[in-house]
């Protein structure tokens, strides 16, 4: 099963890069994306052909409880949740910058200077790489503007400038 995951950093203005344009059987909304898709047009025509599922920060399924020790944001619940719930055998990722770059449209959240220092950014980075290896057998796809290449068999790294 193909699923994309779509934080909110400023990858995702490359919604129609060639990697997503076979359809998802779910597309999961890491927080609040109304903003987002009310201003962008291309975003909101991409997201129109989709089956979504919006992945708020504070709901988290039983089922991911025995992973939740490796959960450092919201992006690694929305995967645990892709992988464990839904089946996910491709999970794609955009607008997943670990805080490299800026949000999308620049609508940056108020805790963003705190999210961006190094330690903050290497713990979610180091999750990722965790859930990744956690999961052989499911493939891994990255389209981000941030340094993050874990080196693992079924990871890809597809680098997008802002």
């Amino acid at each position: 099963m193909r699923v994309l995951i779509c934080g909110r950093g400023a990858s995702l203005k490359h919604i129609q890069h060639e990697k997503l344009a076979n359809k998802f059987e779910y597309v999961f909304l890491v927080n609040e994306f109304n903003i987002f898709v009310r201003k962008n047009k291309e975003l909101a025509k991409f997201l129109k052909e989709q089956k979504i599922i919006q992945q708020i920060n504070i709901y988290q399924p039983d089922e991911l409880e025995p992973h939740m020790e490796i959960v450092k944001n919201s992006s690694d619940i929305a995967i645990l949740n892709a992988v464990v719930n839904y089946g996910a055998t491709e999970v794609y990722t955009i607008g997943i910058d670990f805080y490299e770059s800026q949000y999308f449209l620049g609508m940056n959240e108020s805790d963003f200077h705190a999210c961006s220092s190094e330690p903050v950014k290497n713990k979610i980075k180091n999750s990722h790489t965790k859930i990744i290896s956690k999961f052989p057998d499911v493939s891994f796809t990255y389209i981000t503007t941030a340094n993050f290449n874990p080196e693992l068999p079924n990871f890809e790294l597809v680098k997008v400038g802002e």
